[in-house]
């Protein structure tokens, strides 16, 4: 069984959490900006087999099934945590006029800042029951003693 758990550091966007979304059936929806997803666990059940033909220790068949995890693409809730619209903001300009070339990092940083979320920002947002995806494998294989201790193996893999 694997639980993906996260510690709660993304910042509210008082803004955001007061939209209204779309849920893939249409129904209205609201997120909350700074809350990332609980600890949902995944069932990972397997099964494997090892059987020795003969009882020699030449010919091994071995295989086995089962449902597993990867890797969880944490990206997707970092994601999340840049982008409440709080740590970053974005200005349009339609014309270069008033921002030109600057090699000063904080040349149009605004004069206070007051923690309140920016005026226009992107948002990415994570489902409360979000579950990382999982994949069901099966494999079965042959391992053959060969000349001068070499093992030789064959394995399928779905």
């Amino acid at each position: 069984m694997d639980a993906p758990k996260f510690k709660n550091t993304a910042y509210d966007n008082a803004v955001a959490d007061t939209m209204t979304f779309r849920d893939a059936s249409g129904a209205p929806i609201h997120y909350n900006s700074g809350a990332l997803p609980g600890t949902n666990a995944l069932f990972s059940p397997r099964f494997g087999f090892n059987y020795d033909v003969g009882g020699r220790h030449t010919t091994q068949i071995r295989g086995g099934t089962g449902i597993f995890t990867g890797r969880p693409a944490y990206v997707w809730i970092s994601n999340q945590v840049g982008n409440t619209g709080v740590l970053t903001g974005f200005i349009q300009a339609d014309t270069t006029f008033n921002y030109p070339f600057n090699p000063n990092p904080d040349a149009y940083k605004p004069a206070t800042v007051t923690g309140a979320p920016a005026s226009s920002f992107q948002l990415a947002l994570t489902d409360p029951n979000f579950k990382f995806p999982q994949l069901w494998r099966t494999n079965i294989a042959i391992d053959q003693q060969l000349p001068w201790g070499l093992t030789g193996t064959a394995e399928y893999l779905t």
